[in-house]
């Protein structure tokens, strides 16, 4: 019996095969990904290609919101008016994985790129949404 593959982008069941380099962990890796058709081929491609360019530029961009989240902490936990400097990193957390809504490669193989995609944004609009409001009930209320 054959296994079955599931294509990488929509979650049906793969026809073909291709090799592409991705960036992921960390490390440009060959990776065989399935897919079931052309136009899941070119949207795999055109994913992996903008995974590559930005994936550095998600880890400087991770790394500041989560150095201004301990930071902001710390300041509000000596100060309490510091709070706001808490939801404005919040919500640059937010809008980072709205701008690179990146994974491990696990997940996507396991959710499927369009679905993943999909979860991550949700995700993130939720948490802009709870940072917006923690603004607007620290200093508006």
């Amino acid at each position: 019996m054959a296994v079955q593959h599931k294509c990488f982008n929509c979650g049906k069941q793969a026809v073909s095969r291709i090799t592409r380099d991705f960036i992921a962990e960390g490390n440009k890796k060959s990776v065989v990904i399935f897919c079931c058709s052309d136009e899941c081929k070119e949207q795999i491609d055109d994913f992996v290609e903008y995974n590559n360019k930005n994936y550095r530029s998600f880890i400087w961009v991770g790394s500041f919101c989560l150095l201004l989240l301990l930071a902001s902490y710390i300041l509000c936990r000596i100060n309490p008016s510091f709070l706001g400097m808490v939801y404005v990193a919040i919500i640059l957390f937010g809008v980072t994985f709205l701008r690179y809504p990146f994974a491990t490669w696990k997940v996507y193989r396991l959710m499927g790129l369009k679905r993943l995609q999909q979860v991550i944004r949700i995700v993130a609009v939720i948490v802009i949404a709870l940072g917006l409001y923690g603004i607007f009930r620290t200093y508006m209320l």
